[in-house]
C-alpha cells in the first residue's frame, strides 16, 4: 500500500517538473533570443547582462528535457547553454584563464559603490585600515556629504583625498595613500545630466613606475535617454585614455553594465585597455544581498592597459551595500 502512495507521488512529481521544465525553457529561449538583440533597443541590452545565468539555466534544462525525454527541447537547451559560455568570455583578455596568475602586486586598487542611503561609515573605516583591506587607491561611488565627514577616519592612512559628494546617487570620493602627481575632475556633459569622472595619477614607493587611474559611476541603463547617457560616459572616457601618454592605466567603477552587453566591447575598442576576471561567473558584485553567487552579475569593472599585468582580481565585502567592492591587484610589465 506505502510502496503505491510511493510510486504514485512519484509519478505526480515527474509530471509536474516534466510541466515546469517544457515552460521554464520557453521563458528562457524567450530572453535569450531578445538578448541577441542588445544594440537594438536598451531593453534588449538589459537582458543581455544575465548570460551566465542562461548558461547555468540551459545546463540544468538539459539534463532535465533528456530525462524526460524531450530530446527537441534538450539540443535547445544545450545550444543557448554553450552559446552563452562562449559569449560571456569573448571580451575576456585570456578567455581559457579561469583562475588569477597570482605574484607580486605594485599596486593595489579598490572600487567601492557603498550605497548612498547609508548612514553607518564604521565598519567600512576599519575594513581599509586592517592589513586586509588596505590598498593604494580606494574610489568610492555615491559618496555623500556623510561619506565625506567620515573620512577624516581615514585620513591617517590616506592623507591624499578628493571629495566629490551629491545627494543621491552619482557622488564620489577618492582617498589615496600616496600623493597626487596629477588630479583632475572630466566633466562629462551628456545627454541626460552633467556627469563627471576623476583621474589621479600617483606612484607607490614600491613601484617603478606610477599608475593612472580612471574612476566613472555612469547612470544606470533605465530608459533610452539613460543608455545614452551611460555610454557617453563610458565612451568619452575611454576616448580620452586612448589619448593619456602614461603607460599603466586603470579604468574603474561602477558602470551598471556587464561584459556581455556590445557596449562594453566598445569601450575596450575605445580605450585599447584589457578585462579579465576569474572564475565562471566573472567576478559578480550585484546584487550583494540577494546571497547566491550564480545569481549576481559583474557591473563594477577595472579595465587595464598593456603595461600593467592583473595580478588578481575578486569581489571583496559588501558591507551591507548591494555592491560588493572590487579589489584588483597590479604588477608593472618587465
Amino acid at each position: 500500500m506505502i510502496g503505491l502512495i510511493m510510486r504514485g507521488v512519484i509519478a505526480r512529481i515527474e509530471k509536474i517538473l516534466n510541466s515546469l521544465s517544457k515552460k521554464l525553457l520557453e521563458t528562457l529561449a524567450f530572453a535569450f533570443l531578445l538578448s541577441l538583440f542588445a544594440e537594438f533597443y536598451y531593453l534588449f541590452d538589459l537582458f543581455s547582462h544575465f548570460t551566465l545565468q542562461y548558461a547555468i539555466g540551459g545546463f540544468i534544462l538539459t539534463v532535465m528535457c533528456l530525462y524526460f525525454r524531450r530530446y527537441l527541447y534538450a539540443a535547445v537547451a544545450i545550444f543557448i547553454a554553450l552559446f552563452s559560455v562562449v559569449e560571456s568570455r569573448l571580451n575576456l583578455q585570456d578567455p581559457s584563464q579561469f583562475t588569477a596568475p597570482g605574484g607580486q602586486a605594485d599596486y593595489r586598487l579598490i572600487t567601492y559603490n557603498h550605497n548612498y542611503a547609508r548612514t553607518t561609515f564604521d565598519r567600512i573605516a576599519d575594513y581599509f585600515l586592517s592589513s586586509e583591506g588596505m590598498a593604494d587607491i580606494v574610489v568610492f561611488q555615491e559618496a555623500t556629504a556623510r561619506t565625506v565627514a567620515q573620512a577624516e577616519k581615514l585620513s591617517a592612512v590616506y592623507p591624499y583625498q578628493i571629495h566629490e559628494p551629491q545627494e543621491r546617487a552619482f557622488g564620489m570620493m577618492l582617498i589615496s595613500r600616496y600623493e597626487f602627481i596629477e588630479s583632475e575632475k572630466i566633466v562629462l556633459a551628456g545627454p541626460y545630466y552633467m556627469s563627471f569622472a576623476l583621474r589621479v595619477v600617483v606612484q607607490p614607493p614600491e613601484a617603478s613606475e606610477p599608475i593612472a587611474v580612471y574612476a566613472l559611476h555612469p547612470h544606470p541603463p533605465s530608459g533610452p535617454v539613460a543608455k545614452a547617457q551611460r555610454e557617453y560616459e563610458l565612451q568619452t572616457v575611454a576616448a580620452r585614455i586612448a589619448e593619456d601618454e602614461h603607460e599603466n592605466i586603470v579604468m574603474m567603477g561602477d558602470w551598471n553594465i556587464t561584459p556581455f552587453s556590445p557596449y562594453f566591447k566598445d569601450v575596450l575598442d575605445l580605450s585599447g585597455l584589457y578585462y579579465q576576471a576569474y572564475g565562471f561567473m566573472q567576478n559578480p558584485t550585484w546584487l550583494s544581498i540577494n546571497g547566491f553567487k550564480f545569481l549576481k552579475i559583474p557591473i563594477d569593472h577595472m579595465l587595464f592597459s598593456d603595461g600593467l599585468t592583473q595580478i588578481n582580481k575578486y569581489a571583496g565585502p559588501a558591507f551591507m551595500s548591494d555592491h560588493h567592492m572590487l579589489v584588483g591587484e597590479y604588477a608593472v610589465k618587465d
